[in-house]
């Protein structure tokens, strides 16, 4: 009887799923162990937790176009034409300074959003592959998820609808599905995402300051 030297071959079979798995996650975690900053978990646990679970919904095609689509509504191809087209709006009936809000939001957040990518330098997530092409650039945070909010939030701002609550809600809902659609597209960590809408928040406060509230001290 032929026996072989490598006591392995005697194991019976494995779960190769789990087993595939636990080595992407083990070269995932080699990668990424090493902090940009000091300090920096890159990525934390939490993260390549909730990675390794939304990656099995990856098979569901027609669900992989869809969220495909909804990526785009953070865009700043979509936003910014967008964003200039209301500030053309505005200015018909308010001050140049005014108008500008909504476009020095979204560019704020772009701005910040990329010079943050340059410092912390956090690898793409790779414990799965990737429904789309990778971006070049760096995961952290999400650029897609801090403009779509910087702009709707700016729009809020101005808005002096009777139906804000409504308002708010659809774009709350907008920004969650962006949001939902990086992370499904196993583009970017979920904190690369919840970053970037709290740094989008504090970029359209500092372009308020910067337009609409000086005009009202003005």
């Amino acid at each position: 009887m032929h026996t072989s030297g490598n006591p392995e071959n005697h194991d019976g079979p494995k779960d190769t799923r789990r087993c595939r798995l636990a080595c992407r996650v083990g070269r995932h975690t080699d990668r990424c162990s090493r902090p940009a900053l000091p300090g920096w978990p890159v990525p934390v646990a939490a993260d390549r937790y909730i990675r390794a679970g939304t990656g099995e919904r990856l098979a569901v095609k027609r669900t992989r176009y869809i969220f495909s689509a909804i990526t785009w509504f953070g865009s700043l191809w979509v936003l910014f034409p967008l964003a200039v087209l209301i500030a053309w709006t505005h200015s018909r009936r308010s001050s140049l300074r005014t108008s500008a809000f909504v476009p020095l939001s979204l560019l704020l957040a772009t701005g910040l959003a990329y010079m943050t990518k340059l410092v912390v330098e956090r690898p793409r997530p790779d414990i799965f592959s990737a429904a789309i092409l990778l971006p070049e650039d760096w995961s952290f945070p999400s650029a897609h998820t801090m403009q779509v909010t910087a702009f709707l939030l700016a729009i809020l701002f101005l808005s002096k609808d009777k139906c804000f609550i409504s308002t708010a809600t659809g774009a709350a809902l907008i920004i969650l599905l962006v949001g939902t659609s990086r992370l499904y597209l196993q583009v970017h960590f979920p904190t690369d995402v919840i970053f970037g809408i709290i740094a989008a928040i504090g970029c359209v406060m500092a372009a308020r300051q910067l337009t609409v509230e000086q005009r009202n001290n003005s």
